[in-house]
């Protein structure tokens, strides 16, 4: 459907040689086997009333797909991983859920963040953190952490995360 047809379209020459130099100059001196890991962020995640945590893509691709040992491995490039993370935000569960909390689709849009991909063995713990200004002007930050590889949008065992919650208030004053 609409995602294939997304991440059949080429991106920008200009664009992809920007983010592929400037990924090369951070990576390039990692292992040509070393996994990055693309992790998606729209911009109507988390808003007021919507939760959309864990309802789009995150991928690892590498900056050298041709020396991976695995022949599935060797497709994922950083524009094939780039855009396979950019269509997630038009898979029919993403649309579905701001469908139904009546969110137009098209005021949304898709970041990426990417970073050196650790094996789950060598994760010591992941996490999603959240920047927000209040109308009073006060600044919070909201870090969700869990332990090791555990997922912290869709936990396995109810595991939940550890919330911490820093508040700048216009002040100057700080609440953790």
């Amino acid at each position: 459907g609409f995602k294939k047809l997304l991440r059949a379209q080429s991106i920008d020459d200009a664009t992809l040689s920007g983010i592929t130099v400037f990924l090369q100059d951070t990576y390039g001196d990692y292992a040509d086997t070393q996994g990055l890991r693309f992790r998606s962020s729209s911009s109507v995640e988390d808003i007021d009333g919507f939760n959309g945590a864990g309802l789009y893509d995150s991928n690892t691709g590498f900056l050298f797909p041709e020396a991976q040992q695995a022949e599935k491995d060797q497709k994922k490039s950083i524009e094939y991983t780039l855009k396979k993370t950019w269509a997630s935000y038009w898979s029919f569960e993403a649309f579905e859920e701001r469908k139904l909390a009546n969110i137009d689709h098209r005021s949304g849009g898709m970041g990426v963040l990417v970073h050196a991909r650790f094996d789950d063995p060598l994760e010591q713990n992941n996490g999603v953190a959240i920047y927000e200004i209040s109308p009073d002007g006060a600044d919070v930050v909201e870090i969700n952490v869990q332990l090791g590889d555990v997922s912290v949008a869709n936990p396995e065992n109810g595991a939940l995360p550890e919330v911490l919650t820093v508040t700048g208030h216009v002040d100057g004053s700080w609440r953790v």
